[in-house]
Formats: C-alpha cells, sequence, structure tokens
C-alpha cells in the first residue's frame, strides 16, 4: 500500500494501478480501486482504468474508460456479457471514430464486417 500512495503522489497512477492489476486481494479493495481509477482517469489513462475498472467488476465504469480511450474492441468485449444493448452503438462509435480520424479503409471494412453480423444476427433471429 505504501508503494500506491508513492505512485499517486508523484502522479504515476500508471504504476499504482499495476501493482493493483497484479493483486487479486487489492482488486477487492473498493476505495483503492476508485482512488487508482479516479487518478487514471484525471490523467486520461482511459485503456488501464477500464481495464482496472474491469478487473475489480465495474463494468459500466470499465465500459466508460474503454470508450473516453477509444479502446472500442476492449470496451466491446465488455458489454458484449455485461450491456448487450450497447454493442451496436459501440460499434458504430468504432466506424465513425475510424472514419473521423482518417482511416477511411478501415471505417469502410469496419462498417462492412459490422453490416455481415448484423445480418447474420437478424437472419438467426428469424429462424
Amino acid at each position: 500500500m505504501a508503494a500506491i500512495d508513492l505512485y499517486l503522489k508523484s502522479n504515476q497512477p500508471a504504476n499504482a494501478a499495476k501493482i493493483i492489476l497484479k493483486n487479486e486481494r487489492l482488486c477487492s479493495d473498493e476505495s483503492l480501486v476508485e482512488k487508482v481509477g479516479l487518478a487514471l482517469v484525471q490523467n486520461e489513462i482511459f485503456d488501464m482504468a477500464g481495464e482496472l475498472f474491469e478487473t475489480s467488476k465495474q463494468f459500466q465504469r470499465s465500459l466508460e474508460c474503454y470508450r473516453r480511450g477509444k479502446s472500442f474492441n476492449k470496451a466491446i468485449q465488455v458489454a458484449r456479457f455485461s450491456f448487450p444493448e450497447e454493442v451496436v452503438k459501440l460499434e458504430e462509435e468504432w466506424g465513425d471514430d475510424l472514419y473521423s480520424s482518417g482511416k477511411y479503409e478501415a471505417a469502410i471494412s469496419h462498417f462492412l464486417g459490422w453490416f455481415l453480423v448484423l445480418k447474420h444476427e437478424i437472419f438467426k433471429a428469424q429462424i
């Protein structure tokens, strides 16, 4: 715990999070996870904050962090088992983000792949 406090005081929340992520007992300490997670978010280290919250089973917060950090693949993985109604919206956000950042070919490929998956799911639901 002393090492975690020192990392937080020296504005190195990623190192504090690494310690927590390696120790299952620390992952279940809600106040510690909250303190380190908040520091990660304040430093815009959203991917690691998402991982920390996911490991501590705070799936809503994990999803929010992954989304803010544009880690759409990880956000979709969390959404699939915790918030399936969010998956379609996340897929769309991911494609839009690819497009807005000038990755046009990746965006087209993403939307086409996503469309085929949706089409398959709709077909399965009709049977």
